[in-house]
């Protein structure tokens, strides 16, 4: 059959897209937990591939936030080239549109604001993650 075109919906597409369009794959708490979901499945080298096709700072930001808090273990050389590809301007929100007290706040790996609380975000991710810490 050939290579898969650049449309062609495979888990690590649909991952990107759902990191790309929060709002549009259920809001921050279901978005980790679709990441936490993709990291039995997914491999980083194909999800970081198509993450960067899609050119979106703010996507590799709030992708390699989600990495982290869902506690999917990846290569650090692939980290890198995401960090790599975000403009060491670039800031990007990711929740609320306003900031609460015991929100997470900035994520400086990422140059993410967080808007939500740890507990929000691992709410439906099993209980060993929710002990995780920044």
């Amino acid at each position: 059959m050939g290579t898969l075109s650049k449309t062609h919906n495979t888990p690590a597409k649909t991952l990107a897209d759902c990191a790309d369009r929060p709002d549009l794959a259920g809001g921050p708490a279901e978005l980790t937990r679709i990441v936490f979901g993709g990291s039995v499945t997914v491999d980083p080298k194909e999800l970081s591939r198509v993450a960067l096709q899609l050119q979106s700072g703010a996507l590799l930001q709030r992708l390699g936030f989600l990495i982290d808090i869902a506690g999917w273990r990846w290569p650090e050389s692939i980290r890198r080239q995401l960090r790599a590809a975000i403009p060491k301007s670039a800031r990007s929100t990711f929740g609320r549109a306003d900031r609460k007290e015991g929100d997470i706040g900035y994520i400086s790996d990422w140059g993410l604001f967080v808007h939500a609380t740890r507990q929000d975000l691992l709410a439906d991710i099993p209980s060993p993650h929710r002990d995780l810490t920044a």
